[in-house]
């Protein structure tokens, strides 16, 4: 499916630049770069990611935008470093759609985080390195194929938009599975990751198979996260082809609060 649409990645400090690091290759249609305080470690020589920016101050982050990522459309900012709200905060008030990612359980960045984003997505410190990385993927992943790949439900860029702009606090519920009844059972267990879903105001999910799934399967699948959800929240579900799946299928969900702080000006 042909977009028109840039996709951008920032890993912000050392856990991001970790981060985008091992999605390089594995994510079709997203640019990739890394970004540090100078003051910071050297961690950007560390990594093999083509774009590589050093900044001296929080000024900096609006000029990297403006001078590299104008034709953005929606940017990924991945990390724990105090820097993160600064650059999302940037490319937020460029106009683009910005996704925050982080394993901070630092209460006070993830709040500034949250604020300065559309969407932010956290994942518990204590986790494996190794599962931080693979979950922070699956986000990027899901989202970014359902804009740029095709299937049997295609969404596009807009769609994405409507669920994930000012949504605040999100939840990634992911899993898969084979054999009968596959698709309801991927969704099961990707609810089980997110726990309670009744004051979530706003669901992205995708549906990702290797061969053919009927509509019905599908629908089964997202019968089962509107089920567990709040019945009035505002849902988008797409399908995405993927031959590396064979017989499959993955059920992938972003779940938002739109919990964002209003501020009067």
């Amino acid at each position: 499916m042909q977009t028109s649409e840039k996709i951008v990645a920032l890993g912000v400090g050392r856990k991001g630049c970790q981060i985008v690091e091992q999605m390089l290759g594995k994510i079709d249609g997203v640019e990739f770069a890394n970004v540090r305080f100078q003051a910071e470690d050297d961690v950007l020589n560390l990594f093999n990611v083509p774009l590589k920016f050093n900044l001296e101050k929080d000024d900096d982050c609006n000029k990297i935008i403006d001078e590299n990522f104008q034709d953005a459309d929606l940017i990924f900012v991945i990390g724990d470093s105090p820097l993160v709200s600064s650059v999302v905060k940037a490319a937020k008030e460029a106009g683009k759609l910005t996704i925050g990612i982080t394993t901070s359980n630092n209460e006070n960045l993830r709040a500034e985080f949250k604020q300065a984003s559309d969407a932010l997505i956290s994942f518990n410190e204590v986790l494996f390195s190794e599962e931080q990385i693979k979950l922070s993927q699956n986000v990027v992943e899901s989202i970014v194929n359902l804009i740029t790949k095709s299937g049997f439900i295609n969404l596009d860029f807009e769609d994405i938009k409507a669920i994930l702009q000012n949504t605040g606090t999100a939840f990634l519920g992911t899993s898969s599975a084979e054999g009968d009844n596959r698709a309801k059972i991927a969704a099961l267990q990707a609810v089980s990751m997110c726990g309670e879903l009744k004051n979530v105001k706003r669901i992205l999910l995708n549906i990702t198979t290797g061969s053919e799934i009927s509509l019905s399967e599908m629908a089964d699948a997202a019968g089962i996260i509107q089920e567990k959800a709040n019945p009035d929240m505002q849902s988008i579900w797409g399908h995405v082809i993927d031959e590396n799946l064979e017989n499959n299928v993955k059920v992938t969900f972003i779940a938002g609060m739109c919990d964002k702080v209003s501020v009067s000006l």
